[in-house]
């Protein structure tokens, strides 16, 4: 029996699990997953605090009513974060967001992630002008931004990001790869428009 008093030690599949017996287990999910999903928003999107406290409150509900979905064996987070994918697409959509309007001076705390330090920095510390990478990382394509965000904000494995995004495992490496390609490409077009 899973006692109420001991769900700090419980794994996230054990408690989601109970939350059709009693509305506590749900707030437990929330409580572990509200925080982390809303900086996940934030990285890669241009929605405004009240925005993503509505896209969240509809992950949540949707988590309640299709308990069922979830697959036991299923890592919950994978889930949860396919869901929150999911709802901020299904957001766009319907508001119209243009996906690259993102605010760069809102964002620069993510300059300062692991991301940023391990992934682009390092591999690009001959480019003379970060400020301007950092600008051309915000205006990235969603698939680019959030593949960077989940693999390395988020330490997903392969596998984690391929259930979240839906494709094949062997495409996350190249996505990864493609993305940081393409951030080099803009940034060396931009240098030669500005010599011409």
């Amino acid at each position: 029996m899973l006692l109420k008093n001991t769900t700090k030690k419980i794994s996230d599949e054990k408690v989601f699990l109970k939350i059709k017996e009693d509305y506590y287990f749900l707030e437990i999910i929330i409580n572990r997953y509200k925080k982390r999903l809303d900086d996940f928003l934030r990285k890669i999107s241009n929605f405004s605090k009240d925005e993503r406290e509505d896209i969240l409150q509809d992950v949540f509900i949707t988590i309640y009513q299709k308990y069922y979905y979830f697959k036991k064996g299923q890592k919950f987070s994978s889930w949860i974060y396919q869901i929150t994918h999911n709802k901020m697409i299904d957001y766009w959509r319907k508001n119209k967001k243009r996906e690259n309007d993102i605010s760069v001076e809102d964002n620069l705390f993510f300059v300062e992630s692991k991301f940023w330090k391990n992934e682009i920095k390092d591999e690009m510390e001959k480019i003379e002008n970060q400020e301007l990478l950092k600008k051309l990382f915000f205006k990235l394509p969603l698939k680019y931004k959030e593949i960077f965000i989940l693999r390395f904000e988020e330490e997903k494995s392969y596998e984690e990001i391929s259930e979240i995004l839906k494709i094949p495992i062997s495409s996350v490496g190249t996505l990864i790869s493609r993305a940081k390609k393409k951030l080099k490409e803009e940034y060396i077009n931009l240098n030669k428009k500005n010599y011409e």
